[in-house]
């Protein structure tokens, strides 16, 4: 067997050591830059980005505006603020309605509870009562 192979691309495989006859196609991400900077302090052997037009540069590259970017922000804050606040009031208007479900089970099981305990107090009257009498029939 020869020491080049096909693989599952059809394509030519070479050993260790052989030069492949493959062309680098150029198309990767980044490159092996000789510098960059990191936080402003250069840096040897950084990736740098082959294409730097693809980044939004517009933004970064044209002079502040106050107006234009503070009325847009404003905007944007009113616009948070009234989700919040919308969010905010149907939430507590839930929480009201689960604290006033919540009270009206708290009073109906405490009248029942009470009357369960007037019940309970009643028979042990009556139990006891019915003791005594009989231990009264007994001594005499």
């Amino acid at each position: 067997m020869e020491s080049d192979e096909i693989n599952a691309q059809t394509q030519k495989k070479t050993s260790r050591g052989q030069k492949s006859n493959s062309s680098d196609d150029g198309r990767g991400v980044e490159n092996f830059g000789e510098s960059g900077t990191v936080l402003g302090i250069r840096q040897p052997n950084r990736f740098t980005a082959r294409n730097r037009s693809r980044t939004n540069s517009s933004r970064s590259s044209r002079p502040y505006q106050g107006k234009i970017y503070l009325g847009k922000i404003l905007k944007r804050v009113e616009f948070l603020e009234q989700q919040f606040l919308e969010y905010a009031h149907s939430h507590q208007a839930r929480l009201e309605t689960r604290l006033g479900e919540s009270k009206q089970k708290e009073k109906a099981f405490l009248e029942v509870a009470q009357e369960l305990k007037e019940e309970l107090l009643t028979a042990l009257a009556q139990e006891e009562n019915e003791q005594s009498e009989e231990q009264l029939t007994e001594e005499s």
